[in-house]
């Protein structure tokens, strides 16, 4: 039996030295599984975060009790709208009570404290919190009153759904792809849609060249003109009505990947739009290109307008550049607005982006004097720009029927009229209180109109009404017979007003003027 003991205890022996070898060389890796337990113990009962965006913490708010009144929660004061309003806003206002802190000490005030006069009634202090910790922490819970729904309701902004809606401002995109042999029919389409801003890629104008330019811009209307700098083809022509306070941007970066085109709205916040042409060749530049430009714009103005034509093939899911494009606006939290094809073969090419406006009425029209659809949208400006009107004057309509029946009336009036001569203030208002009653010819207001082109002549209106006929015949039917009429009938309609007014200014020999224009490169 001794062996045996005496072996037992040899291996017990060694079996608590390999144990303690063992802890001693992996002591760092125990330490880490004990730590990983004891902290999946102590999170068992702890809930999971929860995150919200700003607009879920908008909609986290409590009920609303109509009709009660200001009452006390342990969290502070909530004070209830007794009013109407109340239901459809959901009005909560709330204020934590100050917590006094314990380790920064504020100095003692000096002063008396005074009850205000005319409370509604006294505020209990927060629970557990006597009145003296109160006024410590620079609440005095005496000189609070409760606030009653009748005194929010001037607080409370309630739209009044009667209220017109605020303004709203036209923009048009097209890709000409010449503007040389449009421009009448640029210049029409501009009048006839009711568009404050005509974006035009591809405009195709040689660098020096205004003849263009000066057949485009209508009356009342400025222009911005970016040609290409070598080449031929490209170019960016913006034409906008000069009532709007305008600026034209030069580009702080130069990009080779396609061309640009800024300028600025001068109100108040800001508004930047950007027009883009990216040729269809292959530039592995392009997406670091927009994305500086687009980091560039965001971080100067809260609102910025891109009308571009990228050529990129959005509506497909395969292509890589448009999945590389698309990340990109998802990234800088860009919206893009075009849904339908924009090309005469079916591909959304030509796009509206916006950034921290939304944009409505957004139209696509068919292609007809290009293979791009010119598109149409309104953008509700953030702050209303004002309009200048017309020029009025006040005129009275006298031919010899109306100066005659005055005539006659004042004379019938005349035999009534015995004021006093004595008073000559007297004798002024009684005589013009005659001459009121028998007016016979009032002042009227008379807006001037914006003067039509004098070289329009009756040929020119023939085309014009030949073109609205065609057209009107080819959205009824949809034949392509009717599509081409229509064509031919837009071009025979440029020839006939640029023939007019060569016409008109060889025989007048006057110098047409570009109002406003602006000619980079």
């Amino acid at each position: 039996m001794a062996p045996t003991r005496v072996h037992a205890a040899s291996c017990s022996s060694s079996l608590c030295n390999g144990t303690l070898r063992f802890i001693g060389f992996n002591w760092h890796f125990i330490g880490f599984y004990v730590f990983l337990l004891s902290l999946m113990l102590f999170l068992n009962g702890v809930a999971s975060l929860v995150t919200y965006d700003g607009a879920a913490l908008l909609r986290l708010h409590p009920p609303v009790d109509v009709a009660g009144a200001a009452s006390w929660e342990p969290h502070g004061w909530r004070c209830c709208l007794d009013c109407p309003c109340a239901l459809s806003h959901q009005a909560v206002m709330c204020r934590p009570s100050l917590r006094p802190s314990s380790r920064r000490k504020h100095r003692r005030r000096r002063g008396k404290r005074v009850n205000l006069a005319g409370c509604e009634g006294e505020l209990a202090p927060r629970h557990g919190q006597s009145a003296r910790g109160s006024r410590q922490s620079g609440v005095c819970w005496e000189n609070l009153r409760s606030v009653t729904g009748s005194e929010l309701k001037e607080t409370v902004p309630v739209r009044d759904p009667g209220a017109a809606a605020p303004p709203q401002t036209r923009f048009g995109l097209v890709n000409a792809r010449s503007v040389l042999n449009k421009t009448f029919i640029l210049r029409d389409v501009f009048s006839q849609h009711g568009l404050t801003f005509l974006c035009i890629c591809e405009s195709w104008i040689p660098f020096g060249d205004s003849s263009a330019l000066l057949e485009l811009v209508p009356p009342g209307c400025s222009c911005f003109n970016i040609p290409r700098s070598r080449g031929r083809g490209g170019g960016l022509v913006v034409v906008l009505k000069s009532n709007f306070p305008f600026k034209q941007l030069t580009p702080t970066m130069s990009f080779s990947s396609f061309e640009l085109c800024l300028f600025e709205l001068c109100i108040s916040p800001r508004l930047l739009v950007v027009l883009i042409y990216r040729p269809p060749k292959t530039d592995s530049n392009f997406l670091n290109d927009l994305c500086d430009l687009v980091a560039d714009c965001i971080l100067k103005y809260d609102y910025v307008l891109y009308f571009d034509d990228f050529n990129i093939h959005i509506c497909c899911p395969d292509d890589v550049l448009a999945k590389g494009f698309l990340n990109l606006l998802d990234s800088f939290n860009i919206t893009q607005w075009v849904s339908s094809p924009t090309y005469a073969r079916g591909h959304t090419l030509d796009l509206v982006l916006s950034f921290g406006l939304p944009v409505m009425n957004l139209v696509t029209l068919p292609p007809v004097f290009s293979d791009h659809s010119p598109i149409l949208c309104d953008v509700t400006l953030p702050c209303p720009v004002p309009v200048c009107e017309a020029p009025a004057t006040r005129f009275r309509g006298l031919d010899a029927e109306t100066v005659s029946k005055f005539v006659d009336c004042m004379s019938v009036r005349l035999e009534t009229f015995n004021p006093d001569p004595s008073n000559v203030d007297h004798y002024s208002q009684h005589f013009d209180l005659l001459c009121n009653q028998v007016l016979v010819a009032p002042l009227k207001l008379c807006k001037s109109r914006p003067g039509r082109e004098p070289w329009f002549s009756d040929v020119t209106r023939v085309c014009r009404r030949a073109c609205r006929s065609s057209e009107r015949k080819w959205k009824k039917d949809g034949l392509q017979v009717s599509r081409d009429l229509f064509r031919a009938s837009l071009v025979a309609y440029q020839d006939a007003v640029r023939a007019a007014r060569t016409a008109y200014f060889a025989s007048s020999k006057q110098t047409p003027r570009i109002p406003g224009r602006s000619t980079k490169h």
